[in-house]
């Protein structure tokens, strides 16, 4: 679900996320991410943990 969805959220909340996870700051990517979606359509927490899961193997970070 995460890969259908990440391409709809603003390029620039999706610079911000992949660059904080790279950065080892899981919990600021994931708050980051959620507060750039309207608030109609905010990103649940699960999704947000999915999403950094999804990134983090398309990024190619260990630890996940």
């Amino acid at each position: 679900m995460v890969r259908a969805e990440w391409p709809q959220l603003p390029a620039e909340a999706r610079a911000e996320f992949d660059r904080l996870l790279q950065e080892g700051r899981r919990i600021e990517a994931v708050k980051a991410v959620r507060d750039a979606a309207e608030p109609e359509v905010r990103p649940s927490i699960h999704w947000a943990m999915d999403a950094l899961v999804y990134r983090a193997k398309v990024l190619g970070l260990d630890g996940f």
